[in-house]
């Protein structure tokens, strides 16, 4: 991890990079001033290949360009603001610590600097940064799949491509080869939804069948035939009582005449 010291004082640049890199920080830089610094491409240019700069320490006591005042015109500028800053200072009035936090530091170290002390603190500092660092990394892939689910999702709520359709009943065939109705179709690959009427022309077209005398419920065309069938089963029963009746007459006029026929030759 790069570390960027920035002092007006060659004598504490070589001090703290010598504490540095006792403490195992091998890549440290250094800047007399703040737009001394901004000479490096990786605080210039945010797109820049190089190593990026992940801690500062700055001396609050510089002569062109206090460092409270450079630490706050870091924190506006959006590819750096995140970068930590430790602040080095002999000043302990809480005035000077307050507008230094005001600005954007996140510790402080006071000079003569203590070697353990600094190390602590920059141990701390870089955690910081590194759990920044994850979690802005994790919020870019949380971004990145948003937009693909919102894409995909487009895509497939989207009709596009041709669609096969009867000639004849007007359904269309899915992926699957299955043949829908064509809101059926719409329904299921989109977010429109149908509600079923009919259009002015159909409601005409309808009127003039019906009063030309449409087909006729099967119900109604059928009654005359039914009607019919009970009447010639009524007269079969009708002929069949009369006929038993004209039977019986005739067995009782025989019977009489056979009688008297019997009486007349008794003795």
């Amino acid at each position: 991890m790069r570390i960027l010291i920035i002092d007006d004082s060659v004598d504490q640049r070589q001090l703290l990079e010598t504490f540095l890199k006792a403490g195992g920080y091998a890549d440290v830089v250094t800047a007399e001033s703040l737009p001394d610094a901004f000479t490096y491409a990786s605080v210039n240019d945010p797109d820049s290949p190089g190593p990026k700069i992940d801690l500062i320490l700055m001396d609050i006591e510089m002569p062109e360009l206090n460092g409270i005042d450079a630490c706050q015109q870091i924190k506006e500028i959006p590819h750096l603001k995140d970068i930590p800053i430790l602040m080095v200072t002999v000043a302990t009035a809480t005035s000077t610590l307050v507008r230094a936090f005001a600005a954007g530091a996140v510790d402080y170290i006071t000079k003569p600097v203590n070697k353990f002390e600094l190390l602590a603190r920059v141990r701390s500092a870089l955690a910081l940064k590194q759990e920044m660092d994850r979690r802005k990394a994790r919020e870019r892939e949380l971004t990145q799949r948003t937009e693909e689910l919102e894409a995909s999702l487009q895509e497939v709520k989207t009709l596009r491509g041709c669609f096969p359709m009867c000639v004849s009943c007007k359904k269309i065939r899915d992926d699957r080869g299955y043949w829908n109705q064509i809101e059926v179709y719409v329904e299921a690959h989109s977010e429109a939804e149908f509600s079923l009427g009919r259009c002015p022309e159909c409601v005409i077209a309808m009127a003039g069948k019906a009063g030309a005398g449409g087909p006729r419920p099967k119900r109604e065309a059928g009654w005359p035939v039914r009607l019919q069938g009970r009447l010639h089963k009524g007269s079969k029963q009708l002929l069949l009582l009369l006929g038993v009746a004209i039977a019986g007459v005739l067995l009782l006029f025989l019977f009489r005449e056979f009688w008297s026929i019997i009486a007349d030759h008794r003795p």
